[in-house]
């Protein structure tokens, strides 16, 4: 996962809202969001890991990742797709959160999000980066820090708002609407980049919200929603080389437990 907005409690229907995209190489192979047999989970599979960047439960408990970009080469490193996976088999509460956080420096660098309900907590792999818990707001983040001044993080956080004004309380246009604004594929202006270590023509290139490539570029965005009767939607919107969208998958359920 490469960039997440996640609205709590911003709306009288929907006291979670989450829009996300992943960004991948286009020839690592990836499984659509589906329910895993081996695993009580709704997620998508990373073929070479065998982990997820986004998982939820039946119960609305989810947990999602970033990678933490520095521009060091990390090896030796537990996958950071095994996060989602390893919080929700304890459940995603506030102890397993921490003890997770005690071992953070096993797994290459990441973000974390993850929670249920009314609890819900962020963490990273960095020192500098202490396990919180996040309470009503609008939230971005992608591969620094939360609520960094990233220009497609602060675009990412306006452009949910507006969705939310302009979809009304209709779920499936506000679907409709986060999967189209998160298409958006402008690059800032260079003054406003960060420097990541990657290099300037990289960094020019990761920039936008929506990465259109022929290797490299957005894979998915997946819109997730929870209502005030404990409605589930999740919608995944997948992509190919060039930008091209290659299929939609939509779930719906009433959450458990």
């Amino acid at each position: 996962m490469c960039l997440i907005a996640l609205a709590l409690e911003q709306h009288e229907k929907f006291p979670l809202v989450l829009a996300t995209n992943r960004d991948e190489v286009h020839a690592r192979p990836t499984e659509p969001m589906h329910w895993w047999r081996d695993r009580p989970v709704l997620a998508g599979r990373d073929g070479e890991s065998g982990g997820t960047w986004l998982a939820l439960q039946e119960s609305g408990a989810l947990a999602l990742v970033t990678n933490y970009r520095s521009g060091i080469a990390e090896s030796g490193k537990r996958s950071r797709g095994e996060i989602p996976l390893e919080l929700l088999e304890q459940t995603a509460e506030a102890e397993n959160v921490r003890e997770l956080y005690q071992r953070r420096g096993d797994f290459g660098g990441f973000n974390l999000i993850t929670g249920r309900d009314q609890d819900w907590f962020y963490c990273g792999s960095e020192d500098r980066v202490p396990l919180r818990q996040l309470f009503r707001g609008l939230y971005g983040l992608s591969n620094h820090l939360l609520q960094s001044d990233w220009p497609k993080v602060m675009l990412s956080r306006q452009l949910m708002s507006q969705s939310l004004i302009a979809a009304g309380g209709n779920t499936a246009a506000l679907h409709d609407a986060l999967i189209g604004a998160f298409r958006d594929d402008h690059r800032p202006s260079e003054a406003l980049l960060p420097d990541t270590g990657v290099g300037l023509e990289l960094e020019r290139f990761l920039s936008p919200l929506f990465i259109v490539g022929e290797t490299y570029g957005t894979r998915s965005t997946t819109v997730v929603t929870i209502d005030r009767t404990g409605e589930i939607q999740v919608s995944e919107q997948r992509y190919g080389r060039g930008g091209v969208a290659v299929g939609r998958h939509n779930f719906v359920w009433q959450a458990a437990g």
